[in-house]
């Protein structure tokens, strides 16, 4: 289980990207420190809503 949901983050990364405020106002909107969010950012605005989905991959022993 990730510590931020997919939701959280695309509320956070749209809020930034409309123009609500700035990284450190957004992140502490959403309750979040600042270095997740421009990562989200970054993420978001390189490959879009799935550069926001986590990648767990499970392995067997």
């Amino acid at each position: 289980m990730t510590k931020y949901s997919l939701e959280l983050k695309l509320k956070a990364v749209l809020a930034y990207l409309e123009g609500v405020g700035s990284f450190r106002t957004v992140a502490n909107q959403f309750n979040t420190s600042l270095t997740p969010l421009k990562q989200w950012v970054a993420h978001y605005k390189e490959h879009g809503i799935e550069g926001l989905m986590s990648t767990y991959t499970n392995y067997d022993i």
